[in-house]
């Protein structure tokens, strides 16, 4: 998350939301708390009135990214925040650099794509 986020986050909510658009009311989502440690792992939400009904009964939580302006369009709870947060290839290079700073390395040959939803066709006859 940027750093100007976090800032204006810390105080005000307790969970922060990424979502990206994955089309009708559909988006990618995940939770974590002000540490970015997971509380809720990545998954495919069908966004309705229900939708973290859960988290937000007992947490304040900021929704940020392209698939949140979907959301704010329908929810109605008042610990709901909503923020313009750009997504950068630079805030990748300072989590890596955290992680190089405390030794903590991957092995990329082991890594591969996570996926959220398997991957259909539909191939003409």
């Amino acid at each position: 998350m940027a750093q100007a986020a976090q800032k204006t986050a810390r105080g005000l909510v307790s969970l922060i939301c990424p979502m990206i658009d994955a089309r009708r009311m559909e988006v990618f989502a995940a939770l974590y708390n002000l540490d970015l440690e997971e509380i809720m792992p990545p998954e495919a939400i069908i966004l309705d009135a229900n939708s973290f009904e859960d988290n937000l009964g007992q947490h304040k939580i900021l929704f940020f990214g392209p698939g949140s302006k979907k959301w704010q369009q329908g929810i109605t709870t008042y610990n709901a925040f909503f923020a313009d947060v750009p997504f950068s290839a630079e805030n990748l290079g300072k989590l890596a650099d955290q992680k190089f700073d405390i030794h903590q390395f991957t092995d990329i040959i082991y890594s591969e794509p996570y996926y959220l939803k398997s991957f259909f066709t539909n191939i003409g006859k």
